[in-house]
């Protein structure tokens, strides 16, 4: 029916929208009566279902809920030692269940500083998928990681930057979070170009606000 390749490629994106919006559709009433119960998952197969469902990474990701304090120390190799930076941080779902969001205040280097992020977890690729937003740059920080540990407590994520300080595009990054206890995490920011290991250069300490 269709000889050129992006035709039929187009038709089969098309036909899945449609497939997932009807089963979309089924699932929340709208394609059936409202003295009928909406088949579980509508006409979805299951292992759509499994695609598209939330599951235990996107429930663990309720814990970082709420308000926290923070202190960020400046840990590059060769800086003097200084007293943290104090700030705050909330977090709260984007889309429940499925998107969260964190919102942090504070300062660096001397200067005021917001950051934004929202974190999610992609049943597709299994893994975490974050992107950032902050007040001293226009570019968006995007990394993807996962849980590094037996106990699910450290994460680690790869990611890439703009460095406004060097003009350096596409700067690798890492990110390590580690769930301390039932009221503290850190985030530790690494520049894998230092040294022959790598070095932190960033440490954000979070205490849970009651």
């Amino acid at each position: 029916m269709f000889s050129n390749p992006f035709a039929r490629r187009a038709l089969r994106l098309a036909l899945g929208a449609l497939v997932l919006w009807t089963g979309a559709a089924l699932y929340q009433g709208v394609a059936h009566s409202e003295e009928d119960e909406p088949p579980p998952g509508g006409t979805l197969p299951p292992e759509v279902l499994e695609r598209i469902t939330p599951g235990p990474q996107h429930r663990h990701m309720g814990w970082y809920l709420g308000e926290w304090t923070t202190a960020t120390h400046m840990t590059m190799p060769g800086m003097p030692a200084a007293p943290p930076s104090k700030g705050t941080c909330t977090y709260s779902w984007l889309i429940e269940g499925r998107w969260m969001m964190s919102r942090m205040k504070g300062s660096l280097m001397g200067m005021p500083m917001e950051w934004v992020h929202v974190h999610g977890y992609n049943n597709m690729t299994k893994s975490y998928e974050t992107i950032g937003f902050d007040s001293m740059s226009t570019d968006a920080k995007i990394a993807y990681g996962n849980a590094v540990t037996p106990d699910g407590k450290t994460f680690a994520f790869q990611g890439m930057m703009n460095e406004f300080l060097t003009g350096q595009i596409k700067k690798p990054f890492r990110t390590v979070i580690t769930e301390r206890d039932d009221d503290h995490f850190d985030i530790g920011i690494w520049d894998p170009e230092i040294g022959p290991n790598g070095a932190e250069v960033l440490r954000i300490e979070f205490t849970r606000v009651k």
